[in-house]
């Protein structure tokens, strides 16, 4: 089950740290339906998104 980071916690209150450990190990690529946007974790990862421009795009006209 992924849990998902709570932004409006005060930092002190929660351990992001506990929380992206556990993303990178059981989900390092995850799309959250309810917001839908994709979530990427591990470095290689990240950079391949960022700079694999022929199969990632950052462009949005296919949203709704």
């Amino acid at each position: 089950m992924v849990r998902k980071a709570n932004q409006f916690m005060p930092i002190h209150e929660q351990d992001p740290f506990a929380w992206f450990r556990e993303m990178r190990a059981e989900h390092p690529v995850h799309y959250d339906a309810e917001t839908e946007r994709w979530y990427v974790f591990r470095y290689r990862d990240v950079e391949r998104v960022l700079t694999d421009y022929n199969q990632f795009s950052s462009e949005w006209a296919h949203r709704r």
